[in-house]
């Protein structure tokens, strides 16, 4: 079983295309539960009766670009072993969803995925904000790293690269094809902010270099449960 964790940051209208979506998805049962985390919006998240289990929670401070510790506040309420962590903009099939659920996974790997962007139809490349992996494996390396949460950027490549430091290995799902929004079909696919990310390349240096010390302790702001 799989829980599947999409963060929330102004963005209703894509919140609706993915409800339209998940709505379709009537043979998953409890196969998954989708875990909603609302990062401090300006526009509160609806939350949506699915016909699957949902948890939802909201973030209480508004932290700039607070997207890895909103993902870790997801991982650390799922109740299943397997996390499907990934952004607004990007949807799966209920098809995709079954196969991961039903695929023999490997403990010690963590599998990622291709995306196609809906128009024009062409090949995105791997995201790396979209993975699955043990919930376990995922505590072992410590999530992601808070000393990211304040500027923008690097905070998947941190995460790749405690995975691989760890030896975890990694795996592309070449038949799990996924789809990608782009703003200039739905607005607020993605967030919109300033995207340099100049400090935290060098923060994540300098942690490479063993400068300044990778940060386990997570979820340093207050939150609520919705659901």
């Amino acid at each position: 079983m799989i829980s599947l964790i999409y963060t929330y940051y102004n963005q209703p209208k894509m919140l609706q295309k993915q409800v339209e979506n998940w709505k379709t998805w009537t043979n998953v049962g409890n196969l998954i539960e989708l875990i909603l985390v609302d990062d401090c919006s300006e526009v509160p998240m609806e939350i949506p009766e699915l016909p699957f289990p949902v948890q939802a929670f909201r973030v209480l401070q508004d932290l700039f670009f607070n997207n890895p510790g909103a993902k870790n506040l997801g991982v650390e309420r799922a109740k299943h072993s397997w996390v499907l962590i990934t952004d607004m903009d990007y949807t799966f099939s209920e098809r995709n969803i079954l196969d991961l659920c039903s695929m023999s996974k490997e403990p010690e790997t963590f599998y990622y995925f291709r995306a196609v962007s809906y128009r024009p139809h062409k090949k995105v490349r791997h995201p790396k904000s979209t993975m699955l992996m043990e919930r376990r494996t995922f505590k072992n390396v410590g999530g992601f790293d808070e000393d990211f949460v304040g500027n923008y950027g690097k905070d998947t490549q941190q995460l790749y690269y405690c995975l691989r430091y760890h030896d975890y290995k990694e795996q592309c799902l070449p038949n799990i094809e996924i789809k990608q929004w782009m703003p200039t079909d739905i607005s607020d696919s993605q967030v919109l902010v300033e995207k340099d990310n100049s400090v935290n390349t060098k923060l994540l240096n300098q942690k490479i270099a063993g400068e300044i010390p990778w940060i386990k302790d997570t979820i340093r702001f207050p939150w609520e449960r919705l659901t």
